[in-house]
Protein backbone atom coordinates (compact mmCIF):
# COMPACT_ATOMS: atom_id res chain seq x y z
CA UNK A 1 0.00 0.00 0.00
CA UNK A 2 3.11 2.04 0.35
CA UNK A 3 6.74 2.50 -0.50
CA UNK A 4 9.40 3.35 2.46
CA UNK A 5 12.49 3.50 2.64
CA UNK A 6 16.18 6.31 3.09
CA UNK A 7 18.02 8.01 0.59
CA UNK A 8 21.13 6.98 0.94
CA UNK A 9 20.97 4.16 2.25
CA UNK A 10 24.30 3.95 3.48
CA UNK A 11 25.10 7.33 4.89
CA UNK A 12 25.12 8.88 8.40
CA UNK A 13 22.91 11.99 7.29
CA UNK A 14 19.81 10.89 5.19
CA UNK A 15 16.15 11.52 4.45
CA UNK A 16 13.40 8.94 4.53
CA UNK A 17 11.01 8.77 1.33
CA UNK A 18 7.69 7.83 1.95
CA UNK A 19 4.69 7.17 -1.27
CA UNK A 20 1.40 6.17 -0.74
CA UNK A 21 0.18 3.86 -4.14
CA UNK A 22 -2.01 6.59 -5.85
CA UNK A 23 -4.44 3.77 -7.47
CA UNK A 24 -5.46 3.81 -3.54
CA UNK A 25 -9.16 5.23 -2.48
CA UNK A 26 -9.25 8.25 -0.58
CA UNK A 27 -10.56 6.00 2.21
CA UNK A 28 -7.81 3.43 2.16
CA UNK A 29 -4.81 6.56 1.52
CA UNK A 30 -5.57 8.55 4.74
CA UNK A 31 -5.60 5.02 6.96
CA UNK A 32 -2.49 4.57 4.87
CA UNK A 33 -1.31 7.97 5.55
CA UNK A 34 -1.93 7.09 9.43
CA UNK A 35 0.46 4.07 9.45
CA UNK A 36 3.45 5.89 7.22
CA UNK A 37 3.50 9.07 10.12
CA UNK A 38 3.04 6.14 12.90
CA UNK A 39 6.05 3.69 11.19
CA UNK A 40 8.05 7.11 10.66
CA UNK A 41 7.59 8.09 14.88
CA UNK A 42 8.45 4.79 15.57
CA UNK A 43 11.75 5.03 13.48
CA UNK A 44 12.45 7.87 14.77
CA UNK A 45 11.84 7.28 18.27
CA UNK A 46 14.38 4.27 17.46
CA UNK A 47 17.22 6.15 16.06
CA UNK A 48 17.07 8.68 19.23
CA UNK A 49 17.53 4.78 21.28
CA UNK A 50 20.57 4.68 19.59
CA UNK A 51 21.87 7.72 20.06
CA UNK A 52 21.09 9.47 17.13
CA UNK A 53 19.25 12.69 17.31
CA UNK A 54 17.97 16.07 15.37
CA UNK A 55 20.72 18.28 16.70
CA UNK A 56 18.83 22.01 15.75
CA UNK A 57 15.05 22.83 16.51
CA UNK A 58 14.48 23.88 12.82
CA UNK A 59 15.17 20.37 11.91
CA UNK A 60 13.18 19.03 14.15
CA UNK A 61 10.24 21.58 13.41
CA UNK A 62 10.77 20.75 10.19
CA UNK A 63 9.88 16.55 10.35
CA UNK A 64 7.02 17.30 12.81
CA UNK A 65 5.38 20.15 10.44
CA UNK A 66 6.18 17.71 7.41
CA UNK A 67 4.21 14.58 9.04
CA UNK A 68 1.11 16.89 10.25
CA UNK A 69 0.91 18.32 6.61
CA UNK A 70 1.33 14.55 5.30
CA UNK A 71 -1.90 13.79 7.33
CA UNK A 72 -3.90 17.21 7.10
CA UNK A 73 -3.68 16.48 3.14
CA UNK A 74 -5.13 13.16 3.30
CA UNK A 75 -7.96 14.49 5.24
CA UNK A 76 -9.00 18.05 3.22
CA UNK A 77 -6.54 17.48 -0.22
CA UNK A 78 -3.24 16.70 -1.14
CA UNK A 79 -3.86 19.87 -3.75
CA UNK A 80 -4.26 22.36 -0.69
CA UNK A 81 -1.11 24.20 1.05
CA UNK A 82 -1.49 23.81 4.45
CA UNK A 83 0.22 27.19 6.86
CA UNK A 84 1.15 25.95 10.51
CA UNK A 85 1.64 28.85 12.55
CA UNK A 86 3.33 29.65 16.16
CA UNK A 87 1.13 30.74 18.67
CA UNK A 88 3.38 33.10 20.05
CA UNK A 89 6.24 35.27 17.97
CA UNK A 90 9.09 33.35 19.46
CA UNK A 91 10.46 30.32 17.73
CA UNK A 92 12.94 29.28 20.35
CA UNK A 93 10.83 26.73 21.75
CA UNK A 94 10.00 25.61 18.27
CA UNK A 95 6.51 24.74 16.70
CA UNK A 96 3.84 23.59 19.43
CA UNK A 97 3.38 19.82 18.10
CA UNK A 98 2.92 17.27 20.61
CA UNK A 99 3.50 13.91 19.75
CA UNK A 100 3.95 11.25 22.38
CA UNK A 101 2.27 8.07 23.64
CA UNK A 102 -0.57 8.74 26.16
CA UNK A 103 -3.08 11.08 26.56
CA UNK A 104 -2.25 11.75 30.45
CA UNK A 105 1.57 12.37 28.83
CA UNK A 106 0.53 14.23 25.89
CA UNK A 107 -1.71 16.87 28.33
CA UNK A 108 0.87 16.77 30.88
CA UNK A 109 3.35 18.44 28.36
CA UNK A 110 0.72 21.02 26.89
CA UNK A 111 0.25 22.23 30.26
CA UNK A 112 4.12 22.43 31.30
CA UNK A 113 3.87 24.80 27.40
CA UNK A 114 1.10 27.17 28.62
CA UNK A 115 2.39 27.64 31.86
CA UNK A 116 5.54 28.42 30.32
CA UNK A 117 4.21 31.26 27.58
CA UNK A 118 2.25 32.73 30.50
CA UNK A 119 5.14 33.45 32.36
CA UNK A 120 7.26 34.46 29.54
CA UNK A 121 4.60 36.61 27.86
CA UNK A 122 3.24 38.60 30.28
CA UNK A 123 1.04 40.56 27.37
CA UNK A 124 -0.15 37.75 26.24
CA UNK A 125 -4.30 37.70 24.85
CA UNK A 126 -6.70 36.12 27.12
CA UNK A 127 -8.34 34.71 23.75
CA UNK A 128 -5.54 32.83 22.80
CA UNK A 129 -4.51 30.93 26.16
CA UNK A 130 -8.23 29.83 26.02
CA UNK A 131 -7.91 28.67 22.54
CA UNK A 132 -4.76 26.54 23.83
CA UNK A 133 -6.56 25.29 27.41
CA UNK A 134 -9.65 24.33 24.94
CA UNK A 135 -7.25 21.91 23.45
CA UNK A 136 -5.78 20.54 25.97
CA UNK A 137 -9.20 20.08 28.19
CA UNK A 138 -10.10 17.77 25.02
CA UNK A 139 -6.58 15.83 25.38
CA UNK A 140 -7.06 15.62 28.92
CA UNK A 141 -10.65 13.96 28.02
CA UNK A 142 -9.50 11.26 26.06
CA UNK A 143 -7.86 8.60 27.99
CA UNK A 144 -6.01 6.81 25.43
CA UNK A 145 -3.11 4.76 25.43
CA UNK A 146 -1.86 4.72 22.01
CA UNK A 147 0.32 7.18 20.08
CA UNK A 148 -0.76 11.00 19.75
CA UNK A 149 -0.11 14.13 18.12
CA UNK A 150 -1.73 17.20 18.92
CA UNK A 151 -0.71 21.09 17.41
CA UNK A 152 -1.69 23.87 19.01
CA UNK A 153 -1.15 26.63 16.82
CA UNK A 154 -3.51 27.97 14.04
CA UNK A 155 -3.25 26.26 10.71
CA UNK A 156 -4.51 27.80 7.91
CA UNK A 157 -5.43 25.85 4.91
CA UNK A 158 -5.72 27.78 1.52
CA UNK A 159 -6.58 26.05 -2.20
CA UNK A 160 -4.74 26.31 -5.38
CA UNK A 161 -4.23 29.70 -7.03
CA UNK A 162 -5.78 31.47 -4.10
CA UNK A 163 -4.46 34.53 -2.30
CA UNK A 164 -6.34 34.03 0.74
CA UNK A 165 -6.92 31.45 3.18
CA UNK A 166 -10.22 29.86 2.70
CA UNK A 167 -10.35 28.43 6.36
CA UNK A 168 -8.43 28.34 10.13
CA UNK A 169 -8.78 25.59 12.23
CA UNK A 170 -7.83 26.44 16.08
CA UNK A 171 -6.39 22.99 17.57
CA UNK A 172 -5.61 19.53 15.86
CA UNK A 173 -5.43 16.26 17.47
CA UNK A 174 -4.59 12.99 14.98
CA UNK A 175 -4.07 9.15 16.43
CA UNK A 176 -1.75 7.78 14.15
CA UNK A 177 -2.55 4.37 15.49
CA UNK A 178 -6.13 4.31 14.03
CA UNK A 179 -8.04 3.85 10.85
CA UNK A 180 -11.84 3.00 10.72
CA UNK A 181 -12.26 4.41 14.50
CA UNK A 182 -12.16 8.64 15.00
CA UNK A 183 -8.57 9.27 13.79
CA UNK A 184 -8.69 12.79 14.53
CA UNK A 185 -10.29 15.59 16.37
CA UNK A 186 -10.41 19.51 14.83
CA UNK A 187 -11.24 22.04 17.94
CA UNK A 188 -12.69 25.55 17.57
CA UNK A 189 -12.58 28.05 20.47
CA UNK A 190 -14.92 30.78 21.55
CA UNK A 191 -13.78 32.69 24.44
CA UNK A 192 -17.37 34.08 25.55
CA UNK A 193 -20.70 32.68 27.58
CA UNK A 194 -22.29 30.25 25.95
CA UNK A 195 -19.51 30.16 22.21
CA UNK A 196 -19.72 26.35 21.78
CA UNK A 197 -22.73 27.12 19.95
CA UNK A 198 -21.03 29.56 17.66
CA UNK A 199 -17.94 27.20 17.55
CA UNK A 200 -20.27 24.10 16.47
CA UNK A 201 -21.69 25.85 13.52
CA UNK A 202 -17.97 27.15 12.33
CA UNK A 203 -16.48 23.71 12.60
CA UNK A 204 -19.81 22.28 10.61
CA UNK A 205 -19.44 24.84 8.41
CA UNK A 206 -15.87 24.56 7.60
CA UNK A 207 -15.91 20.69 7.56
CA UNK A 208 -18.98 20.42 5.08
CA UNK A 209 -16.90 22.79 2.92
CA UNK A 210 -13.29 21.80 3.15
CA UNK A 211 -13.58 17.76 4.57
CA UNK A 212 -12.97 14.74 1.95
CA UNK A 213 -16.39 13.38 1.06
CA UNK A 214 -15.18 10.08 1.99
CA UNK A 215 -14.52 11.42 5.58
CA UNK A 216 -17.56 12.15 8.19
CA UNK A 217 -17.72 13.71 11.24
CA UNK A 218 -19.62 14.08 14.42
CA UNK A 219 -19.77 17.86 16.61
CA UNK A 220 -19.44 18.09 20.61
CA UNK A 221 -19.42 20.62 23.14
CA UNK A 222 -16.20 21.32 25.43
CA UNK A 223 -17.56 23.06 28.09
CA UNK A 224 -19.65 26.02 26.85
CA UNK A 225 -16.89 28.26 24.95
CA UNK A 226 -15.68 25.20 22.57
CA UNK A 227 -16.43 22.54 20.43
CA UNK A 228 -14.19 19.29 18.59
CA UNK A 229 -15.29 17.45 15.54
CA UNK A 230 -14.50 13.82 15.85
CA UNK A 231 -13.12 12.42 12.10
CA UNK A 232 -13.72 9.30 11.16
CA UNK A 233 -14.20 6.95 7.61
CA UNK A 234 -18.12 7.55 6.14
CA UNK A 235 -19.39 3.94 5.81
CA UNK A 236 -19.65 2.47 2.16
CA UNK A 237 -23.33 2.56 1.52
Amino acid sequence: MFSFGRYPPKRKSFKLVFSIYDKLSSSKKIQTALKVVNQVITFNYELKENNYEIKHQSEEDRLKSKLLKYLLGYTFGTEKEYVLENPINSNKDGLPVFIGRGSVNISEQIEDYIDKIKRENKNISKDLIHELKVTLNKVRSLNYRGLVIVFLGATKIRKPNKSKYCCELDGIIFFPNKGKEVFSYIIEAKNYTNGSNDAKNQLQSRLDSYLLDQLNYQLEEIGNRGASASLFIRKQV
